[in-house]
C-alpha cells in the first residue's frame, strides 16, 4: 500500500465507525418512538377495557334486578288470573 492508500483508510475508519455508532444511535431513538406509542396505544386499550368492565357490571345489576321484576310480574299475574284464556289452569311449575 502506498502512503496515501493507508492514510486513506485510517481517516476512513474513524468514520465509518461513527456512522455506525450514528446508525445505531437512530435505531435506539426509532425504537423509543415506536415503545413510546405502543405504550400509549396500550394504556388507551386498558383504559378503554376499564370502561366496559364498569358498563358491564353495572348492567349485570340491572338485568338482576330486571329478571327479579319479570318473575314477579309473572307469579303476580299467575294469582290475578290462575285460568288461561281457554279455562284451563294455568301452571307456573
Amino acid at each position: 500500500m502506498g502512503k496515501y492508500a493507508q492514510e486513506d483508510v485510517a481517516v476512513q475508519q474513524p468514520n465509518s465507525d461513527l456512522d455506525l455508532l450514528r446508525r445505531f444511535i437512530d435505531l435506539i431513538e426509532a425504537e423509543r418512538s415506536r415503545n413510546s406509542f405502543q405504550d400509549k396505544r396500550i394504556k388507551e386499550v386498558e383504559q378503554q377495557y376499564a370502561q366496559l368492565e364498569d358498563r358491564l357490571s353495572s348492567m349485570e345489576s340491572i338485568v338482576s334486578i330486571l329478571r327479579h321484576d319479570t318473575a314477579r310480574q309473572a307469579e303476580l299475574e299467575y294469582m290475578e288470573n290462575p285460568y288461561s284464556l281457554d279455562g284451563s289452569p294455568r301452571c307456573n311449575y
